[in-house]
């Protein structure tokens, strides 16, 4: 049977083929035609089996492993090709589709999408289905993403967000727990191949980007490789038992130089996830940490030819090279080398640890979010302000939006650790409240306070909570019974921040108000007496937290700073400048890392606390950042901002065996 050569779907817009899919059994090929029909034909004779209509040109196919269904793809027509034309229109629109084979009923309702369905794949099992979504031309509201549906009850599962272009095609490891999607940018040139584990929705790894679009992704057989076929056409087999890129094909063009063997580290953190081989990942990224520091060195070459070679090969390697590129910028001998780093470092980052997600809480007209939490053990988030809102991050919907009931709007949050429980406050009537994170409701009040209160926080063995405000109190509270168990009155001013040390038995607070200094108090939970007042800060302290050691803490101010303390001397041990003001910080599961929200600048910014230089930052925000938050496993955090929304970013990794085996040279 010979069939028509498939087109490049993002330069050919020609009528013509796109791309085909055989059944699993090898009896029928699905043709994604590029008009308005998708056609079922024998694999044997070639004889038309079915014909499905299309609302738009079919742009991609897949059969379910048992061949029942089939699912496809459309993209819109009347692409000119210019850069100009990427406007919303009648036409620019994208459907998805399946079908049931042998009856031609459609078993999935019709979905729209403002932009292209380029790519689709079913799960090994048969229970997902995935679509790569985006609009070649120019971002989109959904572009760069994948979706995930549940195929019993066709309900969303994820929404898989991150790449910068267009998601061209997906496939699903034969395990089914892993999903590769492969995208890129037409217009900017650019390239890349993320992985993503299904039970969580989280990115485990992304491959380095390429010189063009990636267009195709495949695993083998036995999960060990996966092949990428790039817009310039370069095919790459990925070795997951060597972690070695091998350059199996490379006639098309000459494009050797990105696919030498040293170019990247590649799928290390993906393979070892899957092969649990802890001791090849290791040797493979010390030998890679060595290539990576010959190359940094090389920065500082005489040599315009060898630097621009570094230049070219450390921005390939992406992420795995920046966590050395960061040592190099403040660590380097030499001025040239270190201020190469710190740009390259720079460019790595702004195109990986990015902004995911964006969210209104409510869609409450703006209506300002003060504060945001991770809800542990789920891919939800809890964000408090002039609306109560539960959002799911991974299905990117909220799950309930309670508007403020008259009381005023929630000032503080704290939710625990097992993520059934919340504690919030109101603007204007001095109540903390304990609800349920499920639904919303509240369970319990607290009353005592007199006026506002700023903050609430549990105790380690979420027996206790401890509130404070405008009343100049600190109230401890038996959290089964809603009853006050002590009162501290604080000489010091208005309460704006406080916590729990680890051992549960002291408590620090942080003060605001002419005539407060601006100090921070160490307190006696059981005597409620003053064990120890740390001083320094100009202008309202607005956070203060433990790091696990529980013998530092770091607290954050109006003043423009982040210090860090010595609990058993009270010493300050770090400062860290962050202009503007600082209105929140939140320290790292591992306590290596602090965020800090941006009052003045509206920035969101990541520390270094080992070294005290600044990782990162993130830029989105158009009013003060008023709250920040970890995620569990610190791959990810929250904001919460005066603008009335809350938005999900991506962190470097945390320094866990890749960055040990780095810097075990």
């Amino acid at each position: 049977m010979a069939l028509p050569q498939p087109k490049d779907p993002s330069t050919d817009l020609s009528p013509g083929p796109i791309g085909y899919a055989f059944s699993n059994d090898g009896r029928f090929v699905a043709e994604a035609s590029g008009s308005d029909r998708v056609g079922v034909w024998n694999a044997n004779n070639g004889q038309l089996i079915h014909s499905f209509p299309m609302p738009r040109w079919a742009s991609c196919v897949a059969f379910s492993p048992d061949d029942k269904l089939l699912a496809a793809g459309s993209a819109y027509q009347g692409y000119t090709g210019r850069r100009g034309d990427s406007s919303p229109g009648p036409n620019k629109q994208g459907w998805l589709q399946v079908w049931e084979v042998s009856a031609g009923r459609t078993v999935f309702p019709s979905e729209y999408f403002p932009i292209n369905v380029w790519g689709v794949a079913f799960s090994p099992d048969g229970k997902l289905l995935a679509a790569g979504l985006g609009d070649y031309l120019a971002g989109g509201a959904q572009s760069g993403t994948v979706r995930i549906w549940d195929t019993v009850t066709w309900q969303v599962v994820h929404n898989l967000r991150g790449h910068s272009g267009c998601v061209w095609a997906v496939a699903f490891s034969p395990c089914g727990k892993r999903l590769a999607s492969a995208g890129g940018h037409r217009i900017e040139g650019t390239g890349e191949v993320k992985i993503w584990d299904m039970t969580t929705g989280q990115e485990v790894w992304t491959l380095p980007g390429t010189k063009g679009p990636v267009y195709g992704v495949a695993f083998s057989p036995d999960g060990r490789h996966l092949a990428t076929g790039s817009a310039l056409g370069a095919v790459m087999i990925w070795d997951g038992t060597a972690l070695a890129e091998t350059p199996e094909r490379n006639a098309h063009n000459d494009y050797r130089k990105m696919v030498q063997d040293d170019a990247s580290p590649l799928l290390r953190e993906a393979y070892a996830l899957i092969q649990d081989g802890p001791t090849i990942v290791e040797k493979a990224l010390r030998r890679d940490a060595t290539e990576i520091q010959r190359l940094i060195q090389q920065l500082g070459s005489p040599k315009f030819e060898e630097r621009q070679d570094a230049d070219e090969r450390l921005q390939a390697i992406g992420e795995p090279a920046w966590w050395l590129l960061r040592k190099a910028a403040t660590a380097n001998p030499d001025p040239q080398t270190r201020r190469q780093a710190e740009r390259i470092a720079g460019l790595i980052g702004a195109r990986v640890f990015k902004q995911v997600l964006r969210f209104e809480p409510g869609k409450s007209g703006r209506l300002a979010c003060n504060r945001v939490a991770f809800v542990p053990n789920a891919r939800r988030a809890l964000t408090a302000g002039g609306t109560l809102s539960l959002y799911d991050l991974g299905k990117d919907r909220e799950v309930y939006g309670i508007l403020d009931d008259g009381s005023g709007d929630r000032l503080a949050l704290a939710v625990s650790k097992d993520g059934r429980y919340f504690l919030t406050s109101h603007r204007g009537d001095g109540v903390v409240r304990l609800g349920e994170v499920v639904t919303g409701k509240e369970i319990r009040r607290f009353e005592g306070h007199t006026a506002d209160v700023h903050v609430v926080a549990l105790s380690p063995d979420e027996r206790q909570a401890v509130s404070g405000g405008d009343d100049r109190t600190l109230r401890l509270w038996h959290v089964k019974t809603g009853k006050e168990r002590r009162r501290i009155v604080s000489s010091t001013g208005n309460i704006k921040c406080a916590a729990f040390a680890p051992d549960g038995q002291h408590v620090l607070s942080g003060h605001y108000a002419e005539g407060s200094d601006n100090l921070i108090v160490f307190w006696d939970v059981e005597s409620g007496k003053e064990v120890r007042r740390f001083a320094g800060h100009t202008r309202d302290v607005t956070a203060v937290v433990f790091l696990p050691d529980g013998q530092r803490f770091l607290s954050a101010s109006l003043d423009g700073t982040l210090r860090l303390w010595s609990v058993p001397t009270g010493t300050e041990l770090l400062r860290l400048e962050h202009r503007g003001g600082v209105h929140d910080a939140a320290v790292s599961p591992d306590g290596r890392q602090v965020l800090s929200a941006g009052f003045g600048d509206k920035t969101i910014r990541l520390w270094d606390l080992v070294n005290g230089s600044e990782l990162c930052h993130f830029e989105g925000h158009w009013a003060a950042v008023l709250g920040v938050a970890f995620a569990p496993d610190g791959s990810q955090a929250l904001s919460a901002s005066a603008d009335g929304t809350a938005r999900l970013w991506r962190l470097p990794k945390q320094e866990t065996r890749a960055q040990d085996a780095f810097r075990a040279r």
